[in-house]
């Protein structure tokens, strides 16, 4: 009956380990703004930001050119980003953008991959 129980024991504490690592997955798959093999960008936080926003990101190779652009509402360039391979986050100074929505988009090779929303509150 010990063994039993035990067992028992053993394969709930197990299930527990592997949804805890599926859900910690998940939560980092969820943070991720774009993901392939030669470039991992997370989202930009804080969301909404009021003086600055960071955005988290690696460059496998120094050969991937990689930039992120502002965009206002109605689609004007508010700034761009170079993303330096060496470096691992960037940081853009949102005092100078007037309070309102905005969007980031990731460029690599000259090519839109991704946009998302930034929102800029005073």
């Amino acid at each position: 009956m010990k063994i039993f129980v035990s067992v028992i024991g053993l394969i709930a504490l197990l299930s527990f380990e592997i949804i805890g690592q599926d859900n910690s997955a998940q939560i980092a798959d969820a943070s991720r703004f774009y993901s392939n093999p030669e470039l991992v960008v997370q989202n930009i936080y804080p969301n909404p930001a009021s003086n600055v926003a960071i955005l988290k990101y690696s460059v496998f190779s120094s050969e991937t050119e990689a930039k992120i652009i502002v965009h206002d509402l109605l689609g004007s360039m508010t700034k761009d980003y170079l993303l330096n391979p060496f470096e691992k986050t960037l940081k853009i100074d949102t005092q100078d953008f007037k309070e309102g929505v905005y969007f980031y988009t990731l460029y690599t090779e000259g090519e839109n991959k991704v946009t998302k929303k930034l929102i800029i509150k005073k």
